[in-house]
């Protein structure tokens, strides 16, 4: 039989990876496309939007408006930015970046959704330089 404290330090263990698409509307709102999230109702178009930080950081990456990212609460292999936790409010939470030219970061709720009910303490990011179809909703 395993303690609780050893399940907990097993769950906190397991590492998650996920890449998403980014892009820019014409009227320069940036948003995460994630059907998935509105098709099973969870919310809508508005719930994506990259604001408060989160839409700078975009724009430094992709100036053209799209851009393919990776996401990992554990260190990635190879990773471009890692983002550290420094406040979780009810809405989200805010990180902080290391030698970046843009302000702090805030992540809504669907980022806690993501990794699967809980703002990572560590968020590393690799940018890809290849895009893939995807539908913008």
């Amino acid at each position: 039989m395993i303690s609780k404290s050893k399940l907990f330090s097993l769950e906190k263990s397991q590492t998650q990876i996920y890449t998403f698409y980014f892009y820019r509307d014409p009227d320069g709102r940036w948003y995460v496309d994630f059907p998935e999230y509105i098709d099973n109702g969870y919310g809508s178009k508005a719930n994506l939007e990259m604001v408060a930080g989160a839409d700078n950081m975009l724009e430094h990456f992709a100036t053209n408006g799209e851009v393919m990212i990776t996401f990992s609460n554990r260190e990635l292999e190879q990773y471009d930015l890692s983002l550290k936790r420094v406040l979780i409010d009810p809405w989200g939470a805010t990180y902080v970046m290391g030698d970046f030219p843009f302000k702090p970061v805030w992540l809504c709720n669907v980022s806690k959704f993501i990794f699967k009910g809980k703002h990572p303490r560590n968020i590393y990011l690799h940018v890809h330089e290849e895009m893939v179809e995807t539908k913008h909703y």
